[in-house]
């Protein structure tokens, strides 16, 4: 029988995946309660990254600590909008995902801190091997997880398990949430800046992948660059792929590339390079002298001539 399943595994067409289980995830109530990595977490499990489960307890604790994490609205706005929150995330995981139930009979079993065992109980219920995403994992100790097979992790590690095992993916799902984002609109740049705090390493892994740079840029190009319409961004790769082109016939002396972004460029702007210029300008001279051209292109977009 081994050895049939090892054939098996061999004989994969060619450019297909082997299968592998979807890992199951918990998300606890602090995690739920900032935008970033609930919505990011949540849009891995929409592209089955990952199965996110959730409880009615945990949401909850949501509702009870939403309004203390609030800075912005009176108490009545706080409470209306935690109760709306709630109240989506519950159709979401009714819909989507999935709500953990008869969870509670397994919590006078359960190890850990004692109002955190609701938690693990929930984890319990869905599954061998469920993983509970949390920013308070010294509540969630592995001598009381591990034998209920259970493990518990911050969101940013976790992020970056489904970074290793599909980067591709995680970059598609960071370029939907720029798409969806409208109030602010956001490009993917400021997606992974916002996420950045939550999860440093995946937002860094992530820019790296798409091979976004930022861009410095005075007070003025900035404020320039908001009154565009943002149909018209789309004009900044051709003016990409001139600036880069002209850079290669011409490229400056290694004295005018600076080592590093300069601690007052405190502006800017995040422009994701498309994968053939980047390789283009790497086998020329190295992947460090592109911002310089991606500068220029910016500028050029934003000075009055072409615009006026």
């Amino acid at each position: 029988m081994a050895s049939i399943v090892s054939r098996r595994a061999i004989c994969l067409p060619t450019g297909a995946r082997p299968f592998v289980p979807r890992p199951v995830i918990l998300l606890d109530a602090n995690v739920l309660i900032p935008f970033d990595p609930r919505d990011t977490l949540l849009k891995a499990a929409e592209h089955n990254l990952c199965r996110a489960v959730c409880s009615e307890m945990i949401l909850a604790e949501v509702r009870r600590n939403y309004p203390k994490v609030r800075k912005a609205g009176d108490a009545t706005e706080k409470t209306r909008q935690a109760d709306a929150l709630v109240n989506a995330l519950r159709d979401s995981f009714r819909s989507a995902y999935a709500m953990i139930a008869r969870y509670e009979r397994h919590i006078p079993r359960m190890r850990n801190d004692e109002k955190d065992r609701h938690v693990t109980a929930a984890a319990w219920e869905a599954g061998r091997g469920t993983i509970i995403v949390t920013y308070n994992t010294k509540d969630f100790r592995a001598e009381h997880l591990a034998p209920f097979h259970l493990s518990a992790t911050r969101p940013d590690p976790f992020l970056m398990r489904l970074f290793r095992a599909d980067p591709d993916e995680c970059a598609a799902i960071v370029r939907e949430q720029a798409r969806e984002r409208r109030r602010p609109p956001m490009s993917a740049g400021e997606i992974l800046d916002g996420l950045a705090t939550d999860a440093p390493a995946y937002a860094k892994a992530v820019r790296e992948h798409m091979r976004l740079l930022f861009v410095p840029l005075s007070e003025g190009e900035v404020a320039r660059l908001r009154t565009i319409p943002r149909a018209e961004h789309e004009h900044i790769d051709d003016l990409v792929v001139r600036a880069a082109q002209a850079w290669m016939a011409n490229p400056p002396s290694p004295t005018d590339i600076p080592a590093r972004r300069p601690k007052d460029a405190t502006v800017g702007v995040t422009v994701e390079i498309p994968d053939f210029i980047a390789a283009a300008v790497r086998r020329v001279s190295g992947e460090q002298r592109l911002p310089l051209a991606l500068a220029d292109a910016v500028r050029r977009w934003l000075s009055p001539s072409p615009l006026s």
